[in-house]
């Protein structure tokens, strides 16, 4: 659903607004967004920042009272809603003046910021790895895979 070539870059802008209008494109179709925002991570080593920006981009939607308006994928013209986003995360631009019903959006800007360094620190090399094991390791190594709605047993 976000599928589109992966251009090698771990720059925080262009992660931020590959995530958002991830998020936007699947939550039109109705669709499971983490798994997508996931996929569409992973190549980076930032697969699990898909909560993060699920619920980033869901209290952005709320505190605005409106979608999360993006620019059409592909582009690098930046929608207003996605250069604000950059901005709040690189910490460009004033914060909520500490009403109640800023915090949460407050809150998730930080963790976002605290979650996007600490990803950088703890695997700086992560997109130059496949995303899938290869047949060539051992099956050991690989973890087992359990189709949908299979029954769980403790066999």
């Amino acid at each position: 659903m976000c599928a589109m070539p992966v251009p090698r870059t771990r720059s925080a802008a262009f992660l931020i607004v590959e995530a958002a209008r991830c998020w936007r494109a699947v939550r039109d179709a109705c669709a499971p967004v983490q798994p997508a925002l996931f996929a569409r991570l992973q190549p980076f080593g930032l697969g699990i920042l898909a909560p993060v920006f699920d619920s980033l981009l869901a209290l952005f939607e709320a505190r605005s009272g409106r979608r999360f308006r993006t620019s059409e994928a592909g582009t690098s013209a930046l929608s207003e809603d996605e250069e604000q986003l950059v901005a709040l995360l690189s910490n460009d631009a004033p914060e909520a003046d500490g009403a109640a019903a800023f915090a949460p959006m407050d809150v998730a800007l930080r963790s976002t910021r605290i979650m996007l360094a600490l990803a950088d620190e703890a695997d700086p090399g992560a997109y130059d790895r496949p995303i899938f094991f290869t047949t060539t390791e051992p099956a050991a190594m690989r973890p087992a895979i359990v189709p949908m709605r299979a029954p769980i047993t403790d066999a």
